[in-house]
């Protein structure tokens, strides 16, 4: 994962001499409306993936995600499709109608990966896991570095390249994977059993969506909001320092979060949850006060620096 963000890091001003910002902005507005939509796709059925004790009910969970992820593409995918013209007026962006039609395979996609990614955190394959989201970086990075060379340097050719990553993604998850854990699972399809688990975790839906909703919007409303009052250029800045920022938030984040997910439904059977939440909070602390301590202090240098150069 360290190698994949590195590679993302060194190619990103290349990048940014190929592509001009306005080609960022219109990847930033895709990306935020995948993410509010995907992050939510399974109804938060993907979290209870980890929690019960037998491993066909498991695969019945993950049967119900991949469900209501399907769902919730199409309906996404219609209302997006049909208020397309308002949107744009909206945030004054004029996107190729392609990218309607991406838009719900991206949702099913990202929501899939959610739901490949908490499956393998079950079964302890962490490895497999930092592989997955490694390739995405990694292929999605060289996906638009590959059309911006041969001259393919508008936003829907970086939304090509970003949807491309996420299939490679999600195949290296099913290949990774034993088949016989899920794919020739009959639990897969038991509707009797799927049914059963969607109301033994029915909380899920019921009291989490509406957190990971917020959560995402938070992250997210500032890109709408920089796209209504400015443009899509303005958007591209943003974008390509937020994503550089967030590059090792993510590798360290994702990878602790995905062993304490695990970790802590059998530590909430056992009463210890208090006390590793408490020592992954401390070690968060201690891993992330420095180069944020130190961002505070030359983050405007840099800024002016850089706008220096560009001059």
């Amino acid at each position: 994962t360290a190698i994949a963000q590195i590679v993302a890091i060194a190619i990103s001003p290349i990048l940014a001499r190929i592509y001009d910002s306005s080609a960022f902005g219109i990847l930033g507005f895709f990306l935020s409306v995948v993410g509010i939509v995907s992050v939510n796709s399974t109804l938060r059925y993907h979290l209870a993936i980890i929690l019960p004790d037998d491993d066909e009910d498991a695969v019945a969970i993950v049967g119900l995600s991949f469900f209501c992820t399907l769902i919730m593409s199409i309906i996404s995918g219609f209302l997006i499709y049909s208020l397309s013209d308002w949107l744009e007026v909206l945030f004054k962006i004029s996107l190729n109608k392609s990218v309607y039609y991406i838009i719900p395979i991206a949702i099913f996609v990202d929501g899939s990966l959610l739901i490949m990614r908490h499956r393998h955190i079950r079964m302890k394959y962490y490895s497999t896991s930092s592989i997955s989201s490694a390739r995405l970086s990694i292929s999605t990075t060289i996906g638009q570095l590959s059309f911006g060379l041969n001259g393919f340097v508008q936003g829907i050719h970086m939304v090509y390249s970003s949807i491309i990553g996420m299939v490679i993604a999600f195949f290296i998850y099913l290949t990774t994977i034993p088949n016989k854990t899920i794919l020739f699972s009959k639990a897969l399809l038991d509707f009797e059993r799927i049914k059963i688990q969607a109301k033994l975790y029915k909380k899920f839906p019921s009291y989490s969506t509406l957190a990971g909703v917020i959560n995402k919007l938070a992250w997210e409303l500032p890109s709408f909001m920089l796209l209504g009052f400015f443009s899509p250029s303005v958007l591209g800045y943003y974008f390509m320092g937020h994503r550089l920022l967030r590059l090792p938030v993510a590798l360290i984040g994702t990878s602790i979060g995905e062993v304490y997910f695990e970790r802590g439904s059998k530590a909430y059977t056992n009463g210890t949850l208090n006390e590793i939440t408490e020592l992954v909070q401390k070690r968060l602390v201690q891993i992330g006060f420095f180069p944020f301590f130190v961002l505070m202090f030359i983050g405007e240098d840099l800024r002016s620096e850089e706008h220096t150069s560009e001059l």
